[in-house]
Formats: C-alpha cells, structure tokens, sequence
C-alpha cells in the first residue's frame, strides 16, 4: 500500500491530543516541539497517510477548521494553512490521488 509522510503542526499552547490518532496515523506517535518561523513555538508531528488513515486526516482537519484553530500540514515542501472546507476537500482530494498514483503530488488549484 503506497503511504505518504507528511508533517501536521499545531500552537504549543493547545494540548498534544489535539492531534489525530496517534496511533492511528504517526510513525512514533512522538510529538516534537519546533520554533515557527513567526517566532512561536508549534507541535509538529510527522504523519503516515495511506487509504486507511486519510479519512483520519480528513476528519481531524474538518474539526480544527470547524473550531477555527489554526493547523498548518507540509507536504512535498509545500505548506498548507489557513483552511476552509473547500481547500480541505481540495488537499484530501490531490492526497488520494498520489495515493492512486494517478498525480504527481502537486496540490489541484
């Protein structure tokens, strides 16, 4: 099954389990802390997505736009934050389809 690593950040100042599953999506489950480029600290965790877990991924980007908090997701050096349920749809939409090796890991615009 093909996967994809991707990399999910979120404010230090929000609690750890407001990531996904864990268990369900990271390599580790480890959650590290990193310097933003604003100056503030993140929690970022590195992520395996594959057709399992993408519904996961979908659903916790839904609840964090939904509460309007702030999550940022890099993937093929591109970082993506700021969504709305459409741009959501879009990102989930372009990950399926590298996952179906039907695209080349670009994001659809």
């Amino acid at each position: 099954m093909k996967q994809i690593d991707l990399t999910l950040e979120i404010p230090a100042h929000d609690p750890a389990e407001d990531f996904p599953d864990a268990d369900a999506l990271s390599r580790a489950g480890a959650v590290g802390r990193a310097l933003g480029l604003d100056g503030e600290q993140v929690l970022q965790l590195t992520v395996v997505v594959n057709g399992v877990t993408l519904p996961v991924l979908q659903t916790w980007l839904m609840a964090r736009a939904k509460r309007s908090k702030y999550a940022r997701v890099v993937w093929n050096g591109q970082v993506f934050s700021g969504y709305t349920s459409r741009e959501i749809a879009r990102l989930i939409r372009s990950l399926k389809r590298d996952l179906d090796d039907k695209g080349g890991g670009d994001v659809d615009r």
